[in-house]
């Protein structure tokens, strides 16, 4: 999983890692200064093809067995 946040904190951004189902890779990053929508930020675009980068991966790969 691919996201980008604004103004929140570390914490926040660990439970929300800790959400997905083992074995599906998670990647998350806070940018300083973005305001409260990424969308119209410069980096709107880049955020949104690793969104649709996200959705494709998890309709094609199978998760690892936790144990």
């Amino acid at each position: 999983m691919s996201s980008t946040h604004s103004g929140t904190p570390p914490q926040a951004r660990d439970l929300f890692r800790a959400a997905f189902t083992p074995g599906l890779p998670v990647d998350s990053e806070i940018v300083p200064g973005a305001g409260h929508c990424l969308d119209h930020h410069r980096i709107g675009a880049a955020l949104h093809l690793r969104q649709l980068a996200f959705a494709r991966d998890c309709t094609t790969r199978v998760p690892t067995p936790t144990a």
